[in-house]
């Protein structure tokens, strides 16, 4: 389940381009080379290389060198080596050609040969298994703890420096040879806190500290000129033509990595304020009030998830399309509003977002019939999705509706041409016959995700404890959830009855 979430959200991620230029013109030169065949590290490393009789070679390398290979012209040939000190091993005698998340040191340029650009970036982190008690920097309780380490770490140094920073001037360190070593000795107890890169950190290990934010290059062995002349120019293009593709790749495959509370957040907690969460009640089957009078939908069970494990206290603000969400948050009336969308320009200052805590498509949609020309169209939206209007090449007037269902109307009266909404929104409501004459234009897709809004004088530690809080519920389970969702039958009528402002979940 968890794969085919990702081969989703990939495809997403190719169809920003697309939505913004409409096609990416490959270099004719990369058609007219003969194709290189490039062998490439592939060590153990969650997240960064994965591999499954059932997938084959996944992970966000060989997401990147797949899209880096549209401008190289280059076939992948994935080498297995044992370990990260192995790749290395086997690059320096020519067995292998490329080797991914090298961070910079000028002992290692003397040896291989780096990318003139960056491919990433990654930064150190302090790392903890489930259910440890040690909070986020608490540094005073770090003082007696144990923190492992391998010994070839290139950010060693950085890593002492910042506890020394921090009053932890004589640490007791614990050397391993490998990141699997230090993995073991983690798990077994023989250790407290564990020392790496975050591509290291597994899924269910918590972060309790962070140092030496830097970037990470490909490298290849010394003089292999023009591999490196056509890696130089592939990462250039790449860069240009996506240049979100780095920070989406680390926060699909890392951006579950969790951190603890650090001790003002869990002060926060303790004190049990309960935090008001607004969301439009018209707006199946991601957030509503249902015919028994109960707020339900996607988000909302996902955001009760977060409150149980977290120990955060939620109130449910329901909202009518004639509150504008942003005026509620500025007038302090909801601390947080959920359904705004990360692809919300950043340029806006009054309003401050969470990370992405559950990740979708936004399509076209239209009539069957219907055929674009010159790039205009009538088009409807959703109140307070105008910034959609600028995420795409296609101009023309638009006209707003309270709900997406009403915008799937419009098209049918013929009142507008096209739609751009939430694939679950539009996956929902395409259950009902009545809109069987509307299809979704496969190729005019991108990924964005759904982000908590607030105003940008929230209180501090109530920010960070919902931010942190949201990644409390796995891929996994969000999956499982939104299943759930769609497999039900089609609301046709929502129970708008009730008067209250807010309910305690």
């Amino acid at each position: 389940m968890r794969t085919d979430r990702k081969k989703r959200i990939w495809t997403g991620v190719l169809w920003l381009l697309i939505l913004t230029l409409f096609a990416v013109q490959v270099p004719a030169s990369v058609h007219a080379r003969e194709t290189r065949t490039v062998r490439a590290a592939f060590f153990p490393m969650k997240g960064f290389h994965e591999y499954s009789e059932e997938d084959g070679y996944s992970g966000m390398d060989v997401a990147y060198l797949d899209e880096l290979s549209i401008y190289t012209g280059w076939s992948i040939e994935y080498v297995e080596c044992g370990s990260w000190d192995e790749a290395l091993s086997m690059l320096e005698k020519h067995e292998v050609d490329l080797v991914g998340s090298a961070q910079y040191s000028e002992e290692r340029a003397q040896i291989f040969d780096y990318a003139k650009l960056s491919s990433g970036y990654t930064f150190g982190c302090l790392f903890v298994e489930e259910g440890s008690s040690i909070a986020f920097e608490d540094f005073d309780q770090m003082k007696d703890k144990r923190f492992g380490v391998v010994g070839s770490y290139i950010q060693k140094k950085a890593f002492l420096d910042y506890l020394g920073r921090n009053g932890i001037s004589s640490p007791s360190l614990q050397e391993y040879k490998t990141a699997q070593e230090l993995q073991e000795a983690l798990s077994a107890g023989q250790t407290d806190i564990a020392v790496h890169s975050l591509t290291e950190v597994q899924e269910g290990q918590h972060l309790v500290g962070k140092f030496a934010y830097e970037p990470f290059y490909y490298i290849t062995w010394k003089g292999n000129h023009s591999l490196l002349d056509e890696l130089n120019m592939g990462i250039e293009q790449l860069k240009t033509n996506s240049p979100a593709l780095e920070g989406e790749l680390m926060s699909l495959y890392y951006g579950g990595r969790r951190e603890n509370f650090a001790v003002r957040e869990l002060q926060f907690i303790r004190q049990n304020k309960k935090i008001k969460i607004g969301f439009y009640k018209d707006t199946p089957p991601l957030a509503y009030i249902n015919r028994q009078g109960k707020y339900d939908g996607i988000y909302l069970e996902i955001l009760r998830a977060v409150s149980e494990r977290s120990g955060i206290s939620i109130e449910f603000c329901p909202l009518d399309r004639t509150e504008y969400w942003k005026e509620l948050l500025a007038r302090g009336e909801i601390d947080f509003y959920v359904g705004a969308s990360n692809a919300k320009p950043a340029k806006n200052k009054d309003i401050k977002l969470t990370s992405s805590f559950m990740p979708y498509n936004t399509v076209i949609v239209s009539k069957k019939e219907y055929t674009l020309s010159d790039r205009k169209a009538r088009m409807v939206l959703t109140k307070g999705r105008t910034y959609l209007a600028d995420s795409i090449a296609i101009k023309g007037d638009v006209v707003y509706c309270d709900s997406a269902k009403d915008c799937l109307k419009a098209l049918e009266n013929e009142e507008a041409d096209i739609t751009l909404l939430n694939t679950i929104e539009y996956n929902y409501y395409s259950k009902n016959e009545r809109f069987s004459n509307l299809i979704e234009w496969e190729n005019y897709r991108y990924q964005t995700g759904t982000v908590l809004a607030a105003s940008q004088n929230v209180d501090s530690a109530m920010f960070h404890v919902m931010n942190k809080a949201l990644h409390f519920v796995t891929d996994s389970e969000k999956e499982a959830v939104i299943n759930q969702y769609m497999n039900l039958p089609l609301q046709t009528q929502i129970d708008t009855a009730l008067t209250q402002t807010c309910a305690q979940t």
